[in-house]
């Protein structure tokens, strides 16, 4: 499944069991996450490739945001998807 696919699908989820600002933080990181791979499968992304960008994302901030910056919304994302083909 291409990240669009997966997106699309996991905010339509997300909206009805999380709160907005939730959804805003969800929105902000994976909208992130899918300019910096494009709109590829999600079975070709590693481990490695979402520390690169975590690290990526947070590049130039402090180390205090950099233990703010959350992986449960990627960790959320992916388990999401695993469900679809």
């Amino acid at each position: 499944m291409k990240i669009s696919q997966c997106t699309t699908h996991f905010f339509n989820y997300q909206r009805m069991n999380v709160k907005k600002n939730t959804l805003r933080n969800y929105e902000y990181i994976l909208g992130s996450f899918q300019k910096h791979f494009g709109d590829i499968d999600l079975s070709v992304i590693s481990s490695e490739d979402i520390l690169g960008f975590m690290s990526t994302a947070t590049d130039g901030t402090s180390q205090n945001t950099k233990k703010k910056t959350p992986l449960h919304p990627h960790i959320c994302f992916f388990q999401f998807c695993q469900k679809f083909p």
